[in-house]
């Protein structure tokens, strides 16, 4: 079997497992009280993060706690017949619209430059305990990152931490993964706690 019919026959496998999962919402509140209680996201100044869509693991109250702490939230805006992302500074989830696929992406405002103390928090379909993801396939995230060195946290359900994702040369690999029961470290034990 191919990298592509491996990775391809994983996204159908995770996104069923996803729309069959029924209890999301406690789900959703685990990983929002986890991600509270980690000192990488107590210390980080500025978070980028995904703005959930369908079957993902939630992020609107998280983005709503993220400016309630005072932090600087960026969400990302695809940029149309590119494979890249730019994300915006927002101060409230109604400076969102839907854009791109039809997820919610923010108006063009302040730019994300890069800074120290930021977490970027990431979704996708599966991980794996050695930080490899995989995602829809369009390489978004992996670009991203490719230009911006930033604190790479996976954001998922428990059951989409797989033992193996296949993975190319360029796909980009987390520092640690977070899910309703528990938090991988995948870099750094230093930085990710």
């Amino acid at each position: 079997m191919t990298d592509t019919t491996e990775k391809n026959a994983l996204r159908r496998k995770m996104c069923a497992a996803r729309k069959a999962c029924t209890d999301r919402a406690t789900r959703d509140n685990c990983l929002l009280q986890r991600l509270m209680a980690l000192s990488v996201y107590q210390k980080a100044s500025c978070v980028l993060s995904y703005v959930s869509f369908g079957t993902e693991a939630d992020t609107l109250r998280i983005l709503d706690r993220v400016l309630a702490d005072g932090k600087a939230l960026y969400v990302p805006k695809c940029v149309p017949n590119t494979n890249r992302m730019v994300f915006y500074r927002i101060s409230a989830l109604r400076d969102l619209s839907p854009g791109a696929y039809g997820i919610l992406e923010p108006k063009e405002a302040e730019v994300y430059q890069d800074e120290a103390s930021a977490l970027c928090l990431v979704p996708g379909l599966a991980f794996s305990a050695n930080g490899a993801r995989l995602g829809y396939g369009k390489g978004y995230y992996d670009t991203f990152f490719a230009q911006h060195p930033v604190l790479k946290l996976g954001l998922c359900y428990d059951f989409q931490l797989v033992p193996q994702v296949p993975t190319q040369p360029h796909d980009v690999r987390m520092d640690g993964i977070l899910t309703d029961k528990r938090l991988v470290l995948t870099a750094d034990e230093e930085r990710m706690e």
